[in-house]
């Protein structure tokens, strides 16, 4: 914090803390956006919270099978789906000040193609490679074969959800850079409530599993909500390309990880810490390349796109 303020010293924009009587009206407009926003915002992380409520209801491992996956899917989310939607919001937030909305939804589009992209071989990954993850991350101590029998679930429905997770960061800034709070609110309020009752229906037959499916099923219908408003405000959204985006990366995903899958039933039995260690990072290497292989070979875009971005040749 210190080291922020001193930038902000050097930069000119240090607060005033004591200028706040002279905007009385501006901070109550901010106030007006930003409660409204906080909660439109969260759904997921509020849903979250539900699963760990819930899962007190099943058994002693069904709160911490949902911690333990969290953590794994916590890392995309915070990679791609935070870092991009930090971003946006400013480049999008400028569009729809200038009154471009044109370029605000080729931002978002560029943003969700991008984000499949990258984010549909992680859940693949998760899907496939998720007990050889566990062994490796949890395995160990207080941790035994029974809680990661228990994880199981949990891992192949959270991480199925990654896409759906992390797309809520592209697409909710779309609304929040129009200063509209009250779509993604209403549209969170009604994903809360999907996952609560999706949850109670599913707990029983499939225990923690079914509070993860719940939580990825409402992910997508609050994803598909606020599509929906979105293009029925007048912002263009690329529903083919996306979707073709989303097919694409979904069937290479498939073929890689079932081939890679595959290799390892056939020549890893598992041996030792340091050897599920060593074949996971063998199993991810080979995974990413057969992706990136696959891309390529079907011209897929995306990767074009991302060099293009990072070389310099168009502003990012």
């Amino acid at each position: 914090m210190v080291l922020m303020f001193i930038q902000l010293r050097w930069l000119g924009f240090f607060p005033d803390f004591f200028s706040w009587r002279k905007h009385v009206g501006v901070l109550k407009k901010l106030w007006d956006l930003a409660l409204p926003g906080f909660i439109g915002g969260a759904a997921l992380q509020i849903s979250f919270l539900i699963d760990r409520n819930l899962a007190l209801m099943i058994n002693d491992q069904g709160v911490a099978s949902l911690g333990y996956v969290d953590r794994l899917v916590d890392l995309p989310i915070g990679i791609f789906g935070v870092a991009m939607g930090q971003i946006l919001m400013a480049r999008m937030s400028r569009s729809a000040a200038n009154g471009s909305i044109g370029e605000l939804a080729e931002e978002m589009n560029f943003a969700l193609r991008q984000l499949l992209f990258l984010c549909v071989p992680m859940a693949a990954g998760i899907f496939l490679f998720h007990e050889l993850m566990l062994k490796v991350i949890c395995l160990g101590g207080a941790y035994t074969m029974e809680n990661l029998n228990a994880a199981r679930r949990v891992c192949m429905f959270y991480g199925s959800g990654i896409p759906f997770f992390c797309a809520l960061k592209i697409i909710v800034p779309a609304f929040q850079a129009r200063q509209d709070m009250k779509t993604p609110l209403r549209c969170s309020l009604t994903a809360i409530a999907v996952n609560l009752c999706l949850s109670v229906a599913l707990i029983k037959p499939l225990e923690q599993g079914g509070i993860a499916l719940a939580t990825t099923v409402s992910a997508a219908v609050h994803i598909g909500l606020l599509l929906y408003f979105l293009r029925k405000s007048g912002v263009s959204v690329e529903f083919r390309k996306v979707g073709m985006t989303l097919i694409r990366s979904i069937v290479i995903s498939a073929a890689a990880g079932t081939a890679v899958a595959f290799g390892l039933r056939r020549f890893y039995s598992g041996s030792g810490r340091l050897a599920d260690f060593t074949a996971l990072a063998a199993a991810g290497g080979i995974f990413a390349l057969f992706y990136l292989t696959g891309s390529l070979l079907t011209r897929s875009t995306e990767i074009k796109e991302l060099l293009t971005r990072f070389s310099g040749k168009k502003s990012a």
